[in-house]
């Protein structure tokens, strides 16, 4: 599809209007699924794009979307939208955030089957999160380094899970 390969291509400036398409003509069928998954499309163009306030508003967007719409129950949404956050509050010097995202992002993860390059997002997230806190003194090596190789392995998991190649 047209996003998958913008985004694969690093055209997040593309990816952005093909997002709010996405959102717009799932906005209107009400298909919340799909208006999550284009929230997710604008939060993540706008954190590689360098707009970290915007991706967060974007994401707190879908966090509502997620609160309001009980029937909305999609695992591996969730587990983007917990990695990307993860990345968000790191960047944004909010570590404790970072650290909690990074956690529910291992957590959900665990044992997901995955079909989806997109979903390395949510699998490099923790990882980051963890050498990055690890690294800079930010909160107790040991705890650090046990979450590190329990991400280290949900991430490998993850990639051997490609049997066309790896992310």
């Amino acid at each position: 599809t047209k996003v998958f390969m913008d985004y694969s291509q690093s055209k997040f400036s593309e990816t952005l209007k093909t997002a709010d398409l996405l959102i717009a003509s799932a906005s209107q069928i009400k298909d919340y699924r799909f208006q999550g998954y284009g929230l997710f499309g604008l939060a993540y163009c706008t954190y590689r794009l360098g707009q970290l306030h915007k991706a967060k508003h974007y994401l707190e967007e879908l966090h509502t979307l997620f609160s309001e719409q009980f029937n909305l129950q999609d695992e591996k949404l969730a587990h983007l939208t917990a990695g990307l956050q993860a990345r968000i509050e790191r960047a944004l010097g909010n570590d404790e955030m970072a650290l909690s995202w990074a956690h529910k992002a291992e957590e959900l993860g665990n044992g997901l089957f995955q079909d989806s390059y997109l979903s390395l997002v949510g699998f490099s997230s923790p990882v980051a999160t963890y050498l990055n806190l690890w690294r800079d003194g930010q909160g107790d090596p040991t705890v650090l380094k046990r979450r590190t190789k329990k991400a280290m392995r949900n991430l490998k998991l993850y990639a051997f899970s490609f049997p066309t190649g790896r992310p």
